[in-house]
């Protein structure tokens, strides 16, 4: 665990952040460069197929390791590794936790889970956390529509999709 490798997962969390989409290519590589991600006009992130396992490999070392307990860091850790595995109960727990302690604001976190719902729209830990962070916020800042738009989303990509 290299000071390189936390910012690569410091880049990618950054990229997360201000993208709308989240998209999974097979991006090709050189032996010099290795391609992470690309993100254009801050719309749309391509992350590298050909990278995942040790990407997710690196965010579960760094959770598991007693140097990166700070908060700040399970936020980027567990938001790059939701990207790649959505049904990681461990990180939507220290999700939680996080939300609990005031370090992600619930709005931010709704904006993310919307784009994770774009990308696994089928993930029943995801609908499960979303409704837990609906629960946790006031109801007056929640748009129904906007929620019965993504869950028409959803239910429109997958055709048996219980969870939306």
């Amino acid at each position: 665990m290299s000071v390189t490798d936390w910012s690569l997962l410091s880049l990618l969390s950054s990229s997360i952040e201000q993208c709308k989409s989240i998209e999974f290519m097979p991006l090709t590589s050189t032996d010099e460069y290795t391609v992470y991600c690309h993100c254009e006009e801050n719309i749309y992130l391509c992350l590298n197929l050909y990278e995942i396992k040790p990407i997710v490999n690196l965010c579960y070392s760094f959770i598991f390791s007693k140097h990166y307990q700070d908060n700040s860091q399970l936020n980027i850790l567990t938001r790059v590794l939701l990207c790649y595995v959505t049904e990681c109960l461990t990180s939507w727990n220290i999700r939680r936790r996080l939300v609990l302690s005031n370090v992600i604001n619930i709005q931010d976190e709704l904006q993310f889970l919307e784009v994770l719902l774009h990308l696994k729209p089928k993930s029943e830990q995801l609908f499960r956390y979303r409704r837990w962070i609906l629960k946790q916020e006031n109801i007056n800042n929640i748009s129904i529509n906007k929620e019965l738009e993504i869950c028409d989303r959803t239910a429109e990509l997958h055709i048996i999709n219980y969870a939306s």
